[in-house]
């Protein structure tokens, strides 16, 4: 099982160079999220999530959200119950910072339907799209 976790986690690492920017990619394009078999998968991003090293656990935060993001109807109730346990109680500011983040996703997916057809290329844009998209509905209440 440990092995599998770790296989998961490096193949979400895979770093990608682009030739036409040469920038780094470290995320899949949505298109492999939305054809992803969570099914098949979740035991392990459970893993990845209970993870020691927070670089791992992270990772797998990213990893979900653009699941998520992808395949907004999907039931992921034991991710979700452990993406509420990293928000209330990661081990550091940054676990529960995106957990909180990948938490909204999954209580209002119909809120980030536009983020669910961007393209990523780094766990930061993903994580600032989350954001973002927060940000301009809590805005746009204010206002109203």
């Amino acid at each position: 099982m440990k092995i599998m976790a770790a296989v998961l986690v490096v193949a979400s690492l895979a770093v990608v160079q682009s030739p036409a920017d040469e920038s780094v990619r470290t995320c899949a394009k949505m298109d492999q999220y939305r054809r992803l078999n969570m099914a098949r998968f979740e035991p392990h991003y459970l893993v990845s999530l209970r993870h020691e090293l927070n670089a791992v656990t992270e990772s797998a935060l990213r990893e979900v959200a653009l699941i998520k993001l992808a395949q907004p109807g999907l039931e992921m109730s034991s991710i979700y119950n452990q993406i509420c346990d990293l928000a209330e109680g990661g081990r550091s500011v940054a676990i529960r910072y995106k957990a909180t983040l990948v938490r909204q996703v999954f209580d209002s997916p119909e809120m980030f339907v536009a983020e669910g057809w961007r393209e990523y290329r780094t766990d930061e844009d993903v994580f600032t799209a989350i954001s973002d998209r927060l940000q301009k509905n809590v805005l746009a209440t204010v206002i109203r």
